[in-house]
């Protein structure tokens, strides 16, 4: 049985309604894999640009089937922020034009986007000692 192999490529195209893409491999001559599934880390839902390298695992059948791990912090791919305790997610492909941040230190969980709704289906509620509101 053959063995797996971890590669890193390029995304190529995307097929956002599967979850699918293509990566190609410039140490091969431009080769292209047939579409692989993303890893959709426990249903999150955020698909890669074309041209983003990414990390890919192929299974022992060779480069037909694989799956994409996904992106990888690079010289071209710095995080927005960084820092012991500090967790981070982006929302959009603009670094900090709408993210989720928490500071393990003070405590702080800040939600960031242009336009924010929360819709308590059945019951909203703001609790703290101290509760600001803004406009």
């Amino acid at each position: 049985m053959g063995e797996s192999l971890l590669r890193i490529g390029k995304v190529s195209s995307v097929d956002y309604e599967t979850g699918m893409m293509r990566v190609v491999y410039t140490d091969k001559g431009a080769a292209v894999t047939k579409e692989m599934p993303y890893m959709n880390f426990n249903d999150e839902y955020s698909m890669p640009k074309i041209g983003t390298r990414v990390l890919t695992a192929h299974l022992s059948n060779g480069n037909s089937r694989g799956v994409v791990i996904g992106p990888m912090w690079n010289r071209a791919n710095k995080p927005a922020e960084a820092g012991k305790g500090i967790f981070r997610k982006e929302m959009s492909k603009t670094k900090g034009a709408a993210m989720t941040r928490y500071d393990d230190d003070s405590g702080e969980y800040l939600v960031k986007a242009p336009n924010v709704k929360i819709n308590g289906v059945n019951k909203t509620i703001l609790e703290g000692p101290e509760v600001e509101i803004e406009a």
